[in-house]
């Protein structure tokens, strides 16, 4: 038996080296594969980098993706990879996808241009052309639409799942139009179960692979940042969009103030004041103060339908039929049906304006007032009664001008002490938290009661609708105006 023991030693020798180089070798590959996902966690942090650094400094923030793309190329053993996005700016009933980046050769997907390609000869030059180089296939690539139901690409888009090509389902693999896509994997792309897009890997070069389900897995978790990315410039792109937006409405405001008159204090007896202010960004009310000759001015309030941009359109081709009418100005009806005419024959059925026209004769102290379906002139008196005058009219616009288009005017005397106000329906139509309009009478109230000069006056009512609405915010543009003769020339 005592032989056996340097044997046995040996063996236990043997075991104890083949063990400890066993396991170096196992720390070794952990410490590789350690290494490797290290390596992948540093790549993945500097494409972001430089994706999120492309993102702030380029025009077209899509090209941000061609460093993605660019990216998982080198990790995946493919030809090219595509990435389509949704087309935030289509119109069309059907759902499509737009080409954002791609790199080296990809294919053509798109159905359209695919039919066109194979049709003639010239066609085949014109692809040739495309293919020429990696730019070229690039920038054509981004004109490229993906319509949902239509092709292979389609396909993925309408199904939202997951394809590997070539698959056990013969009719999938002949619906691949590119030539010759001989393997191919889509991922449609999602951000918060919000479907943004398609990522798509292709090979169609022989000799290659199919690729395989462990391929699937690695471009599966590749899609995931894909998906943030993707996501992350659909905002920014609408940011951009918002911005701009914003700029237009701001340049618009702008310009809409300079169109505003000034309108004197005080001419005479006369004493003027008027405030406008727009709910959003810029108005569909407008207010004007044109002199006519030596004793005559006509002042307008004006509300155009809807608000915001298209409303200050309106208000702005009113404006301007109202500059060019004033030149060959008879009387406030012919002046109604003229602006009628020409509003009506320049926009769309369902715009028109409402307008309040009041014509004032300082040589013989008379006004003439006119309506278009705006809201009552209120008219206080000297002693403290008060009038309300609403001419029969209907909106500019709404009619084309025939044998039974009225435009009917009140005739009265601007007495002394006399003071005239008229407003757009922001005034009146104010709402509170609770949803009750300020209304008509509320306001008559106060103007009837209110025995202060027209800049107090304006104030007053104002300070009193923003007491009634309170926190809620202004929903309607709001236009005042109050006109008064004084009982002596003196300034305010």
């Amino acid at each position: 038996m005592d032989f056996l023991i340097p044997f046995i030693f040996l063996a236990c020798v043997v075991l104890a080296v083949s063990f400890i180089l066993w396991s170096l070798g196992s720390i070794q590959s952990s410490q590789e594969k350690t290494r490797k996902v290290e390596a992948k966690h540093v790549t993945a942090r500097n494409t972001l980098n430089q994706f999120m650094s492309k993102l702030a400094t380029v025009d077209e923030t899509f090209e941000a993706l061609d460093i993605l793309v660019s990216s998982f190329w080198e990790e995946i053993n493919c030809e090219s990879i595509g990435i389509y996005v949704l087309d935030q700016s289509n119109e069309s009933g059907k759902k499509h996808l737009k080409g954002a980046a791609c790199t080296a050769m990809f294919p053509i997907f798109d159905e359209r241009e695919e039919k066109a390609y194979s049709s003639t000869v010239d066609n085949y030059a014109l692809e040739d052309k495309i293919f020429e180089n990696p730019h070229n296939r690039t920038a054509h690539f981004k004109s490229e639409t993906i319509i949902s139901g239509q092709g292979i690409l389609g396909g993925v888009f309408e199904s939202r799942k997951p394809l590997i090509l070539p698959t056990q389902d013969e009719q999938i693999n002949l619906r691949v139009q590119p030539r010759p896509v001989l393997t191919l994997m889509a991922i449609p792309l999602s951000f918060e179960g919000k479907f943004i897009g398609l990522m798509v890997a292709v090979n169609r070069r022989d000799g290659i692979r199919p690729f395989s389900d462990h391929d699937m897995e690695e471009f599966q978790q590749l899609a995931i940042q894909a998906e943030f990315s993707a996501n992350l410039i659909l905002v920014y792109k609408e940011r951009q969009k918002q911005d701009r937006i914003v700029q237009e409405l701001a340049s618009y405001a702008k310009m809409q103030q300079k169109l505003m008159p000034k309108i004197p204090k005080q001419v005479g007896e006369y004493r003027f004041a008027a405030y406008q202010a727009p709910a959003m960004e810029v108005s569909g009310d407008f207010y004007d103060y044109a002199v006519l000759d030596d004793h005559r001015v006509l002042l307008i309030v004006a509300d155009a339908t809807g608000k915001n941009l298209p409303a200050c359109l309106m208000t702005s081709m009113c404006f301007s039929f109202v500059h060019c009418l004033k030149e060959r100005f008879t009387d406030v009806q012919s002046f109604l049906l003229d602006l009628n005419r020409l509003i009506q024959a320049n926009s769309n059925p369902n715009q028109f304006v409402t307008l309040a026209a009041l014509l004032i004769d300082t040589s013989i102290n008379e006004c003439v007032l006119g309506n278009a379906g705006h809201t009552a002139a209120l008219i206080r008196k000297a002693d403290g009664e008060l009038l309300v005058k609403k001419p029969k009219g209907d909106a500019l616009g709404m009619w084309p001008n025939d044998d039974d288009t009225v435009y009917e005017t009140i005739r009265f005397p601007f007495e002394r002490g006399m003071k005239i106000c008229l407003y757009s329906d922001g005034i009146n139509e104010a709402k509170n938290g609770a949803d009750e309009l300020f209304g008509d009478e509320r306001l008559r109230k106060i103007f009837k009661e209110c025995d202060l000069p027209p800049r107090k006056t304006i104030n007053m009512i104002l300070d009193k609708v923003k007491e009634f609405s309170g926190d809620t915010p202004q929903s309607d543009d709001q236009t005042v105006m109050v006109i008064s003769r004084n009982l002596s020339t003196d300034e305010e």
